[in-house]
């Protein structure tokens, strides 16, 4: 059957009534998720670290954070690119990095649709759209769709990988994978399991088949080509095998932080879905393999101790998995047992609503509770789809902010130009002419690849690194923090830096400004 004949195949099949509820539905939910992150939004401050690096690389400067620094202070290559691609076609970044998670956000929906109706039969078509709208409301959907970072790319390119393994199409796998990539590292564990998986299946087999082994190969092989590739353009590029950012974040966070962390996401109505899934895990083939991807993907999430921030962020991609897996498994009881199936169905329709309105506390507490400032709302309103909205761990008007403070180090010190801080993304994008050190370690070699360690500090995902002898021998102008520090929040940079004598001996504070400026 050639393409075009295909394509016309599947029109005419969506078009039958049964299918065609199902993606009036579906339409309905894009309708819904466009016009809710169209409004304006508070973009994550990580964002604009990589805006910072795609607006110097379509000025001609090349894809560094600093001009004349080559540091990968990033994981996210493809996202930062197409950013780029977009300011070099006139676009400001922040409304690239919005037009961009609108575009791809609305292609996971659509691609989860039709990941989640492959494992249903034709009288529950419309079973399909119950996804999507689950999707929508997930908080962590909600927040990560909206903070400027690659979430949405990632979410759509390992979602179309889990479609197009499902179809039987190993190459077109290989290829979403090396976009996976290219988007985050974590890529590279679905491709460990969707490509890995089946070729040591097909290596094992008695009688071998070294025909079927070799076609087989030719996917994997894609993937680890492409990997090198990637490799060696690191080499070249910053001179290191793997980015900046592995050496900043690895090996900080406990492994309990990893567990409330899941614990979140979980109780976030996730656990609804869990039944079903089980059940899929016993009696759908096809699912075995993306479990095993969704299973390996949350070990290394809670082993890494989860994020820095919170809302599930790296467990997102396997809601994919997780929707296909409850709806099969709902599929399978419900030929045997009418009030089982019918149990299931109820659970994955309430797992939206225990999402959205529902806030289940911390058996264990310990860690941010996400929705402690949820207010109650008149329904059909959600408090903490609100806060979910509102990313705690934002400021309102930041870039406001970012230019009063900039204002005042002016003011303090004329002619500043370096500057030393720990949120280095939008004082970094908003202020392009200085040069940025990063007193944890994202875009500075030295600092991310210290051994320095502090006790009764704040131990967190990302923030764990520190040299204060180091930051004060660059002699910047202005080291932005504060004089003093809770006991809540101490990060080794702010603990290291305060504790050391030559900020004092070689620095002021500025109380009206909150930092410190040189003598």
């Amino acid at each position: 059957m050639t393409s075009a004949k295909r394509f016309l195949a599947v029109l005419r099949a969506s078009l039958a009534p049964y299918e065609a509820y199902a993606w009036f539905c579906t339409a309905v939910v894009l309708v819904f998720f466009v016009a809710e992150f169209t409004q304006p939004i508070v973009q994550a401050d990580d964002a604009f670290i990589s805006y910072r690096y795609a607006l110097n690389l379509a000025r001609g400067h090349g894809l560094v954070f600093n001009p004349g620094e080559y540091v990968e202070g990033f994981t996210n290559l493809l996202w930062t690119l197409m950013v780029a691609a977009l300011i070099r076609a006139g676009a400001h970044a922040p409304a690239a990095g919005q037009a961009l998670s609108i575009v791809f956000g609305s292609a996971s929906l659509v691609a989860l649709h039709l990941y989640v109706r492959r494992f249903l039969p034709r009288r529950l078509a419309w079973f399909a759209a119950a996804a999507p709208v689950a999707m929508l409301a997930s908080n962590s959907f909600a927040c990560w769709m909206s903070t400027g970072l690659e979430t949405p790319l990632f979410l759509f390119l390992t979602t179309a990988a889990l479609l197009t393994f499902d179809m039987q199409r190993p190459i077109a796998t290989a290829w979403l994978c090396v976009l996976c990539l290219l988007c985050r590292p974590e890529g590279g564990i679905e491709a460990a399991v969707l490509l890995g998986v089946p070729w040591l299946q097909e290596a094992s087999r008695r009688p071998r088949r070294f025909a079927a082994l070799a076609r087989s190969s030719v996917a994997p092989l894609i993937f680890v080509a492409s990997a090198a590739a990637l490799t060696a353009f690191r080499l070249y590029y910053y001179g290191d095998y793997v980015p900046n950012t592995f050496h900043a974040k690895v090996g900080q966070a406990a492994v309990s932080l990893g567990w409330v962390y899941l614990e979140k996401f979980l109780l976030d109505g996730v656990f609804l879905l869990i039944p079903g899934v089980l059940i899929a895990a016993r009696t759908e083939p096809r699912l075995r393999i993306p479990l095993i991807f969704a299973l390996v993907t949350t070990v290394y999430v809670v082993a890494i101790g989860g994020d820095v921030f919170a809302y599930g962020r790296f467990l997102l991609p396997v809601l994919p998995v997780l929707f296909a897996s409850a709806a099969s498994g709902t599929v399978w009881l419900l030929t045997r047992s009418r009030a089982g199936g019918i149990a299931l169905m109820l659970a994955f329709a309430a797992e939206p609503i225990v999402t959205l309105y529902i806030n289940i506390p911390l058996p264990i507490k310990s860690g941010f509770d996400e929705f402690k400032q949820a207010k109650s709302l008149p329904f059909p309103q959600s408090g903490k789809r609100l806060e979910a909205e509102r990313h705690y761990f934002m400021v309102a008007d930041e870039k406001r902010l970012v230019r009063t403070l900039t204002d005042k180090i002016l003011r303090a010190k004329p002619g500043a130009s370096v500057i030393a801080c720990i949120g280095i993304g939008k004082m970094g994008f908003y202020n392009m002419n200085f040069t940025i050190i990063d007193m944890v370690g994202l875009t500075d070699r030295h600092v991310a690849e210290s051994t320095r360690t502090l006790p009764d500090t704040f131990v967190v995902p990302g923030h764990s690194r520190t040299d204060s002898d180091y930051i004060l021998s660059r002699k910047p102008d202005v080291i932005i923090i504060p004089s003093s520090l809770s006991q809540e929040v101490r990060l080794p940079a702010e603990v290291d830096m305060l504790a050391n004598p030559k900020l004092r001996q070689d620095y002021v504070f500025v109380e009206d400004g909150g930092f410190w400026i040189r003598k």
